[in-house]
Formats: C-alpha cells, sequence, structure tokens
C-alpha cells in the first residue's frame, strides 16, 4: 500500500449567464492533475507577479486569454491518492449510511454540515434517541477535536461542533 503524492489545479470561472434558481452568475470548473513540483512553486510564491510566473500562472494567463468568462477562484493544491482496493460488498461500506455533523461559526454562528459517509457504528456511543451520537464519546471527540482545529467557515472563522446523528 502507497500513497501517491500528485498535484491538482481547480479553476473556476464566472459564466453571464444566470442560474435560473438561485439568480446567481453560473460558473464553470475545470480540474487537472499536474506536477507536484509545479503546485510546490506556485504557492511558494510570494506574490501575484511571481505565482504568474510559475507554470501554473502561465497556464492560468491562457485560460484567460481562451475565455470571456471571469476567474472566479483557483484551488491550487495536492492530492494524496491510497492505491488500497475498496471494501469488499459484505463489509457495506455504503455512501447512504452516514454520520453528519453540524458545527457553527465561533464569530457569526453561520451553520456548517459535513457527514462522513459508511459509518462505523461500533467506534461511536448513540444516546437513547437512537440517532443523536455522543460526540463526548472517545472516538467520535477525537474527530470533534481534529475537526475543529482545522476546519473554517466559508468566511474563514473556528467551527465548534454541535451535534452528530445518524443519518441515511
Amino acid at each position: 500500500m502507497a500513497v501517491v503524492k500528485e498535484g491538482k489545479v481547480t479553476v473556476s470561472i464566472y459564466m453571464s449567464e444566470l442560474n435560473p434558481k438561485t439568480k446567481t452568475n453560473k460558473v464553470s470548473t475545470m480540474t487537472i492533475f499536474c506536477l507536484a513540483a509545479a503546485v510546490t512553486a506556485y504557492n511558494a510564491a510570494a506574490d501575484d507577479a511571481a505565482r504568474a510566473i510559475t507554470l501554473i500562472g502561465e497556464w492560468l494567463v491562457t485560460i484567460d486569454d481562451l475565455t470571456l468568462g471571469d476567474l472566479k477562484s483557483v484551488d491550487v493544491g495536492f492530492v494524496y491518492e491510497q492505491n488500497l482496493a475498496p471494501p469488499v460488498a459484505t463489509t457495506f461500506a455504503l455512501d447512504k449510511d452516514k454520520f453528519l455533523v453540524s458545527s457553527r461559526d465561533t464569530v457569526n454562528s453561520q451553520a456548517a454540515k459535513i457527514s462522513i459517509p459508511a459509518r462505523n457504528d461500533s467506534a461511536i456511543v448513540i444516546d437513547s434517541d437512537g440517532v443523536t451520537v455522543d460526540i463526548t464519546s472517545p472516538d467520535m471527540s477525537t474527530f470533534v477535536s481534529a475537526y475543529e482545529a482545522i476546519a473554517r467557515s466559508n468566511d474563514g472563522n473556528a467551527l465548534q461542533v454541535l451535534r452528530a446523528v445518524i443519518s441515511k
């Protein structure tokens, strides 16, 4: 079993047409895998001018030349792929069996959610209602601590986990 480190760039571009449901501009997204060294160079650049002369920066300039849309965002990072085989069917590791974890932005109380698929019920303690997960129990509290240490809201603020439930 080996982990392979790959570079990944996702570019989001605003379109002029509106989404009929949200009445906001549509966004088109394209993703490529690239050399890890190109990601390192792009992320190490000190400012926009330095990023523009990296391989990824030059590629972004060519996209700008080829599109009528306006650049919305660029995500440049790494993907770590594990080459393990998926679980066997009899494991019942199903996407629909989830832990739904609810949290709030510690500054503006904006809600945030994440779901953990293929839940392992043996790793948690379920409250008497049969749905709510005890977030202070060992395996879940370890997750909560790690999640709160790294996760941020859309506004960049810390998140506080409020509860977790079993979800289907």
